[in-house]
Order: C-alpha cells, then structure tokens, then sequence
C-alpha cells in the first residue's frame, strides 16, 4: 500500500449497541460548530448512519484529523468503519501547491542552467532558479511534517472518545 501523505491509518470497531443508538450518544456527546473550549473534547456532525469529527484544540491546524465514519448494522450490534484524513480542502491546497511548484520549477531551473552557464544578466541570480524548486517543495514538505506532528495525537483521542462513548473495542 502507498503511503498516503494526507491520511492516517483507518480503524474499525465493534460494539454491542445497535446504530440508533449509537448515533443517539453520538449526537449526545458531540458538539456541534466550531469550537475552542478543550473540556468539550469533539467536535463536528454526525448523520444517521454516519460522522465527521475532530479533536477541539486550543489554537488552529489546518493539518489537523478528521474522523469520518459509518455505523454498519452487524449481527451483534454495530460495525463503526474510521478513516482518519485531514480537511479535504487543505489536500487541495497542497496538491495545487506541488503542482504550481512543478510548473514554476520547470521553467526557473533550465533558464537557471543557462544563465550558470553562458552568464547572467547584471543583478540576476542564476543559482535561484535552480535552488527554487527545493525552497518550494522543501516548504511544502516542512509544513505538512510539522502540522501532521502537532496532529499526531488526535487519531487516538479520537478512537478513545469512539471506545468510551459506544463501548466499543478495536477490531483487529
């Protein structure tokens, strides 16, 4: 399997509680909207059969987990397949990102070549055009690592808030 840079792992789980209720407690324990007060824990929607969720944190990352998931009737009770991915609009920034920083690149590092090989003009610097595209992909890199590390706890708040809110246990 690929390693998915915008994505963690995805868990299911298993409890004894029929959907209904699930999404009652559900519904019961999350807050809805935005919100930065952490003694409420979770916030986000939850449908009949399905949630999206977060960990509320004191400040803003954009990296943060999001937890979208399904309530699946099963012969003991309820399935709840997680996936865990950050905010889709913060995927398309980043790939819009790389992909602007491949065409800037593609156009800054063969003038940048030829500038460092037959000279540049006065007051040019021909080495930029090839150190850019690795200041470019190199920022994109730094902040997707540094905002996954603020986040990287937020996967298991969020399963333990699913165990201790619908009794529920991972399912390996």
């Amino acid at each position: 399997m690929m390693w998915n840079p915008f994505a963690w792992p995805s868990a299911v789980l298993i409890t004894g509680i029929p959907p209904g209720e699930c999404h009652d407690r559900l519904k019961a324990n999350v807050r809805s909207g935005w919100s930065f007060d952490p003694s409420q824990g979770v916030t986000g929607m939850v449908g009949h059969r399905w949630f999206r969720l977060r960990q509320v944190i004191l400040y803003r990352n954009s990296f943060q987990a999001v937890a979208a998931g399904t309530l699946e009737e099963s012969g003991i009770g309820t399935r709840i397949r997680c996936a865990f991915r950050m905010n889709l609009l913060v995927q398309a920034f980043m790939v819009f990102w790389c992909i602007a920083g491949v065409w800037v690149s593609a156009s800054l590092v063969p003038m940048g070549i030829h500038q460092m090989r037959y000279g540049a003009p006065p007051g040019d610097t021909p080495a930029l055009g090839v150190i850019a595209p690795f200041l470019i992909f190199g920022f994109a890199a730094g902040l997707l690592a540094f905002g996954r590390w603020t986040a990287r706890d937020e996967r298991a708040f969020l399963i333990d808030f699913l165990r201790t809110t619908l009794d529920a246990q991972v399912d390996l």
